[in-house]
């Protein structure tokens, strides 16, 4: 069973830290942006926020407790693939909602 150092356990607080700071700024951005913004981006904002909240506490876990740190390294990890997921869900809709716009601007210019 590997345990983590104090330096390796001040790493993963400062990254718990700044992954929840994101986060809370991902939900707070989602919610008030769902009066303006496309709902799927706020929504999209929010569950970002979510997984790395989550993640977040997962590091925090780490250096918070004993014997367990791999699986709480782990639990963070997996948090962080679910919210970069999401990014990239976004981005792919963001990429296609631009090719549609241009292809009606052309079209609509014939």
């Amino acid at each position: 069973m590997y345990e983590f150092n104090d330096n390796e356990n001040q790493t993963l607080s400062s990254a718990a830290t700044w992954s929840m700071v994101v986060a809370i700024l991902l939900i707070l951005a989602g919610t008030l942006s769902l009066c303006g913004l496309s709902f799927v981006r706020s929504i999209g904002y929010i569950a970002m926020g979510v997984f790395l909240l989550l993640g977040a506490n997962s590091l925090r876990t780490v250096v918070n407790t004993q014997g367990n740190d791999i699986k709480h390294v782990m639990d963070a990890v997996d948090a962080l693939g679910r919210s970069l997921l999401v990014r990239s869900i976004l981005a792919v809709l963001m990429v296609l909602w631009m090719i549609g716009v241009n292809l009606f601007l052309v079209i609509a210019t014939l």
